[in-house]
């Protein structure tokens, strides 16, 4: 999605629209109770797994992707534009 999301600000710059996106990593929602998985000791193992894989040690909450989406939308973050936010704990770092 970066090369869009680069390429976007050049279309509609004048109308005052900014273009930036968020791209989450691991997030620990309800989702991940739907992996099929019926063992709940097996199912944790799984999360537990995810998380030892971000350098932070733990997944990613809905609340802060949405305070981030929320930044992106407000005037503070009235000078970023064509920016795509990672927010993984660090995943992409390693």
């Amino acid at each position: 999605m970066e090369p869009t999301v680069t390429i976007l600000p050049l279309f509609d710059e004048s109308h005052g629209i900014r273009f930036n996106a968020v791209s989450p990593g691991p997030v620990d929602t309800p989702l991940y109770a739907k992996l099929g998985i019926e063992d709940p000791a097996v199912q944790a193992a799984v999360l537990e797994g995810i998380s030892a894989g971000i350098p932070l040690g733990r997944m990613g909450l809905p609340e802060e992707v949405a305070e981030a989406v929320v930044y992106l939308a407000s005037d503070l973050s009235a000078f970023a534009v064509g920016q795509d936010l990672i927010l993984d704990g660090g995943q992409t770092v390693l």
